[in-house]
């Protein structure tokens, strides 16, 4: 198991984009926890070469949920039937993993849930700042004038600079 890779899909790529800034991105690797992972089981891997396998790649395109659900099942078959074996896999190594992944799924969770509620906060801050820029802006425009550099500083736009509205006739032609 230690040897998945684990490519991300466009929503899984989303949700790291919020956590990592531009210039510094996650790799894949460290995004195992992602629910929306795509895993890919390479040729390289001790398991694949354990089992024969030579060619291509195993894609599993399955929620943590589904993966859990599967594990979980596993684990009550061959709790039933202990002389099952896996080469060198052992019961407690399966179900060390399912309980790390239960973790790393409610940490995931926890993340999105405080990244969720900082961004409604952060949005109201925003709302009341824009607030205050429009309300300084008018009064700028009412203590020096609508054409007065003030105004223009504070990102107004001077009257004098402003195009003048263009009438139309009814009934004319427009060339």
């Amino acid at each position: 198991m230690e040897h998945l890779t684990f490519i991300l899909t466009s929503q899984a790529r989303r949700d790291v984009n919020i956590f990592t800034s531009r210039r510094r991105k996650l790799s894949t690797r460290r995004c195992r926890s992602f629910s929306a992972a795509t895993a890919v089981l390479t040729t390289s891997s001790p398991e694949a070469k354990a089992s024969g396998w030579s060619g291509g790649s195993i894609v599993m395109s399955k929620t943590n949920d589904e993966v859990l659900a599967a594990v979980d099942t596993l684990i009550k078959v061959w709790t039933d039937n202990p002389t099952f074996s896996m080469g060198g896999l052992t019961l407690t190594m399966v179900q060390t993993k399912a309980d790390d992944l239960r973790n790393r799924n409610k940490l995931v969770e926890d993340a999105r849930t405080e990244l969720s509620r900082l961004i409604d906060e952060s949005n109201d801050v925003r709302d009341e700042v824009a607030e205050l820029v429009t309300r300084g802006r008018s009064g700028m425009r009412a203590a020096f004038g609508p054409d007065s550099p003030q105004y223009a500083q504070v990102g107004g736009t001077r009257a004098s600079e402003r195009k003048p509205r263009t009438k139309t006739k009814k009934g004319a032609a427009q060339t």
